[in-house]
């Protein structure tokens, strides 16, 4: 441990040092700083997204997912952990009463190639709540042809 903090000091110094020996760039001063977000930082989001959850802090989550899905880096999550982000946030956002954002989520979470179950009722759930009747339609048409298994639960759900 002691040999991997010195490791990380003397990079940190030499970063620290070649940063100010580097002649400044022109860079104007109304010019907003650029926050590079990666896979790695949206991953770390969403943790700290379904932690929050688990504390049953939906609104501190909900601010956690926003900025995953704001995110340009979103699109290069795979498609499960971007389908996952997409469900969460449309339930959290009707959980928080904005059912017109949770049915726009879900409905982008149930369009993927990788949509089960879950994600056809929460947007039934939401069409309902929205009365968005057609789109109700076509999600409990959708449920009742890939997995009429889950029928029964619609009323629970609805």
């Amino acid at each position: 441990m002691h040999r991997l903090s010195l490791i990380l000091a003397v990079t940190a110094a030499g970063v620290l040092q070649s940063c100010a020996s580097a002649p400044p760039t022109a860079r104007p001063s109304s010019a907003p700083l650029r926050v590079v977000r990666t896979v790695g930082t949206e991953r770390r989001a969403m943790q700290q997204a379904f932690d929050k959850i688990r504390g049953r802090d939906f609104t501190g989550a909900d601010e956690e997912l926003r900025e995953v899905i704001d995110s340009p880096s979103f699109a290069l999550l795979e498609p499960q952990e971007q389908n996952s982000v997409l469900y969460t946030a449309g339930m959290l956002a009707i959980e928080l009463k904005d059912a017109r954002r949770g049915h726009a989520l879900l409905k982008r979470s149930s369009a993927m190639a990788v949509a089960n179950a879950e994600d056809w009722h929460g947007r039934l759930r939401a069409a309902y709540m929205v009365d968005d009747f057609s789109d109700a339609v076509l999600s409990l048409t959708t449920v009742a042809q890939r997995w009429p298994e889950t029928l029964g639960e619609v009323r629970d759900r609805a």
